[in-house]
């Protein structure tokens, strides 16, 4: 099969690089990362993104040089990476002559003429791994754009989806010299505002049963001056502590008219309850779109039923 995504990527003249909407590390270093790697490899080729990329998190990876799809005329072969089903893909895709799937996730639908889906951390992972196989030019910056992919969705290689495989592909990408130093620095780092962000968090966060969550509506994220996907961002803070097995961020999106959800685990299956409220993801980290509070604490307390389960 790889050598079929190699020879199917020399046929075509024009690809375009697809997505899940609402991006996170993953899917945005193995857009990015690809397309670094094929315009560094295949320069005659026009190349371009799909999607929406007006989030804080595209900020992280200091990638502004890429050409977004001006028109879905004329034939092309699309490559949707990180996107378990159709319905999660950011752009149309229905366009395409032809589409490579490229996917982590447990498979819920194989659209693609080509379906490379395989268990592994991320998505980068997998095309660390590919592109290592295909024997081409592998820079820095492409490497440095997988790279962030994986810790992102391994969690550092904390989460068990890490493998062999994961440590293989990250090997490949520590040989092309990139500074690891400063890519957690950029990604970790916070500015002293983020301290009160904490502390706001710490005083507000409840507890059911042996799940920890906060709730940020949007006057919270006004008081804050962030965004609800810097909100959504603070889940971690709650990691950590023994009596928590579950924790939950909440933040209110006004702007589509309900509330987002990011669940974390150590070792229970969030996915599942994810995927009962609009959502889906991995196992030990998922996410969900509700549309009240009333939904909300519905979601709460299946949450709290799963902590419960030995």
């Amino acid at each position: 099969m790889n050598i079929q995504i190699l020879n199917k990527i020399r046929e075509y003249d024009r690809i375009v690089l697809f997505r899940h909407v609402n991006p996170d590390l993953d899917c945005l270093g193995a857009q990015f990362g690809l397309y670094q790697w094929l315009t560094d490899n295949f320069n005659d080729k026009k190349i371009s993104l799909a999607g929406d990329f007006d989030f804080d998190i595209v900020n992280l990876f200091k990638f502004h040089d890429f050409q977004k799809v001006s028109d879905d005329a004329g034939d092309y072969l699309a490559i949707v990476m990180d996107t378990a089903n159709y319905d999660r893909i950011d752009g149309d895709v229905s366009k395409a002559k032809e589409i490579i799937k490229i996917d982590h996730h447990i498979v819920v639908d194989s659209f693609g003429h080509i379906n490379l889906e395989l268990f592994s951390s991320s998505t980068c992972e997998i095309l660390a791994n590919l592109v290592k196989e295909f024997g081409l030019i592998l820079t820095k910056e492409t490497a440095r754009l997988f790279y962030i992919g994986i810790i992102g969705d391994s969690n550092r290689f904390l989460y068990d989806s890490t493998t062999p495989a994961t440590f293989k592909a990250a090997i490949a990408l520590l040989e092309t010299g990139i500074n690891i130093t400063g890519i957690y620095d950029e990604l970790y780092l916070k500015d002293a505002k983020d301290l009160e962000i904490k502390k706001y968090i710490y005083n507000k966060y409840q507890v059911k049963g042996n799940v920890a969550y906060f709730i940020l509506n949007q006057e919270d994220l006004d008081a804050l001056d962030i965004t609800r996907e810097k909100g959504s961002d603070n889940v971690n803070l709650l990691a950590g502590i023994k009596e928590f097995k579950i924790w939950v961020a909440i933040t209110q999106d006004t702007l589509h008219g309900n509330y987002r959800v990011s669940m974390r685990s150590r070792n229970k299956d969030v996915r599942q309850v994810a995927e009962k409220f609009n959502g889906g993801g991995h196992r030990q980290a998922a996410g969900a779109r509700v549309r009240d509070l009333g939904e909300v604490e519905q979601l709460l307390e299946m949450l709290k039923e799963l902590a419960e389960n030995e």
